[in-house]
């Protein structure tokens, strides 16, 4: 059986600083702070439009080193998932 991760879908929420995030925490150290809880996430901006090379690449910078790993899960497109329906 393989391994069950957890996480969010998503990470950058500002009603989350506060109550998850330690006060004062800005946008761009959110997925940073996300990492010391979890080890897995959902991108959803993938579903609205196909991320750029440099925004992959500082998703990935931005991830500590993790024991056992880092996971994103990437939402399909609305083009593939509900439009492609839609056109038959």
């Amino acid at each position: 059986m393989g391994d069950v991760r957890v996480g969010c879908s998503g990470w950058s929420y500002k009603d989350w600083v506060g109550p998850f995030y330690p006060e004062g925490t800005k946008p761009g150290a959110m997925l940073a702070e996300y990492t010391c809880h979890f080890d897995t996430v959902e991108i959803n901006s993938t579903y609205y439009h196909p991320p750029g090379e440099r925004q992959v690449q500082s998703w990935i910078k931005k991830v500590k080193e993790i024991e056992g790993g880092f996971e994103y899960s990437v939402k399909m497109p609305g083009l593939v998932t509900h439009q492609a329906l839609v056109e038959g």
